[in-house]
């Protein structure tokens, strides 16, 4: 590649894939050859979180890669302004055809935000109100709901994620058919492995016979009020155990359908001329507990839940088959992304670029933050500095909680109410607040907008807006 050519970059995006649930992450369970080979071309990112383990929050983030407090969007309900730049901003500066195919959750009127086109529309609705048009697909909401409801068979997210596929393919042609002398950035975001947990039968029978369990937390009455609270919200204790192997089945189906439209992608893109002058990204915006610690879905600090799967591909400058272990966050993606496509760095930029030190220098994010500002007011922030991830829940009796990830992957053993904790808390206490990060700041931004934010989702269920970019027919809820 000369040096002033800017690569063709393809952003490969899922929604709720757990890391550790991939075959070259060591998940025996699974087979996604396709991201396997993805990862052999380029670099495993072993150690990527996102920003804040909910949908919404977590892409607008990475949108924009600004944390959920500097974008002001704080739960599935906000909507990111549109005066915050995003990467497709910084990519169309840099002079890039830049084209969404798929999901990507975008909350009110604005469904582009930079980019300038959206070649597939989203699997629920864009206006307050009815950004929950994605449950008619299923005929209920909510995690147990989703369980009980585990299985194989066919579910509108399925097709859809089939859709996002198929277009992708054609803008892949289509671009390089009509001789665009643009740069081309596609991003494509499918559904899947999100709930519901269900599955196509031909996937779901190769699971049907898996042999695990979740990793239970040992603390008994000692377990720290956020599972507490989380669990009772789920209301999963009566669940038969059979119920919950079926949905562990399903998501591991899940992953792997999703597995086989990411190598349809690739193939159509590796037959392209444009795999002599690329980048590929693949990312999820938050994981999936799965039954760990007695939790599914997300809304927690949790590794299965914060941390997501990362791959980066781009030939004339990182090594193929790496593992990276050091700690990064979506962030950082954005800000890399960004640097590989000769852009302008985005303005108030909460990430660092990783590319000199995937490029094998030293230069590397110092730590990883992680937020959830939920609107019950119980603000809370996460830490990760090398193998410690410090937990801060500042309205909780139970403020702290402290693992040892490297001798406690799986967080079963909180330490930070042992007399030797106390030094490590306050070395990485002042690393939470070193933005002006405050709770009590965020509550008070979060309420003033939430009476518009209610007036909205009235305007929204009187009138039912069209929105062009939602999958299926319109219709009210």
């Amino acid at each position: 590649m000369s040096e002033n050519k800017q690569p063709h970059v393809l952003l490969l995006i899922s929604d709720q894939h757990r890391a550790s649930t991939l075959s070259c992450a060591g998940d025996a369970l699974v087979q996604t050859p396709a991201l396997d080979s993805l990862a052999e071309q380029g670099v495993r990112l072993e150690n990527l979180y996102c920003n804040n383990p909910i949908c919404v929050p977590s892409r607008m983030s990475f949108m924009t890669s600004r944390y959920s407090h500097h974008c002001e969007v704080w739960d599935n309900s906000d909507s990111l302004h549109s005066h915050i730049p995003t990467f497709a901003h910084a990519f169309g500066l840099a002079g890039y055809r830049t084209v969404l195919c798929g999901r990507m959750h975008f909350v009110g009127g604005d469904q582009l935000h930079g980019f300038q086109e959206r070649a597939f529309g989203d699997v629920c609705g864009g206006y307050l109100g009815t950004n929950r048009a994605e449950y008619r697909s299923r005929g209920f909401f909510g995690v147990r709901e989703s369980i009980e409801n585990a299985g194989p068979g066919p579910a509108n997210d399925l097709a859809y994620d089939q859709g996002v596929t198929a277009n992708a393919c054609r803008i892949i042609r289509d671009h390089e058919e009509t001789g665009d002398p643009r740069p081309l950035l596609l991003v494509v975001s499918w559904y899947s492995p999100h709930d519901p947990y269900r599955a196509y039968r031909k996937d779901f029978e190769r699971h049907t016979a898996d042999n695990d369990s979740p990793k239970i937390d040992p603390r008994g009455e000692k377990l720290h009020p956020l599972l507490t609270t989380l669990r009772a919200r789920q209301d999963l204790d009566s669940l038969e155990d059979a119920q919950l192997s079926v949905a562990r089945a399903s998501y591991r189906a899940k992953v792997e359908f999703l597995d086989e439209q990411i190598g349809r992608v690739l193939e159509h893109w590796r037959f392209s001329s444009f795999s002599e002058n690329q980048a590929v990204c693949y990312l999820s915006d938050h994981g999936e507990m799965l039954g760990d610690h007695g939790l599914w879905a997300k809304n927690c600090f949790y590794d299965p839940a914060s941390k997501v799967p990362g791959i980066m591909v781009f030939p004339d400058e990182f090594s193929s088959g790496k593992t990276e272990a050091r700690p990064a966050s979506l962030v950082d993606i954005t800000a890399t992304l960004v640097d590989i496509a000769g852009a302008p760095p985005l303005p108030a930029s909460d990430g660092q670029s990783l590319r000199d030190g995937l490029r094998g220098e030293e230069t590397w994010p110092s730590e990883v933050l992680v937020e959830m500002i939920p609107s019950d007011g119980n603000v809370s922030r996460m830490i990760r500095r090398g193998k410690w991830k410090l937990n801060w829940y500042p309205q909780r009796d139970h403020e702290w909680e402290l693992f040892d990830l490297e001798n406690d992957p799986d967080e079963l053993e909180d330490l930070s109410r042992q007399p030797e904790a106390s030094q490590r808390i306050q070395e990485l206490a002042p690393l939470l607040r070193k933005d002006e990060w405050s709770p009590q700041a965020c509550q008070r931004i979060r309420q003033k907008q939430t009476e518009g934010k209610r007036y909205l989702s009235q305007w929204a269920l009187a009138t039912i807006p069209q929105d062009p970019t939602m999958f299926g027919i319109a219709a009210p809820l």
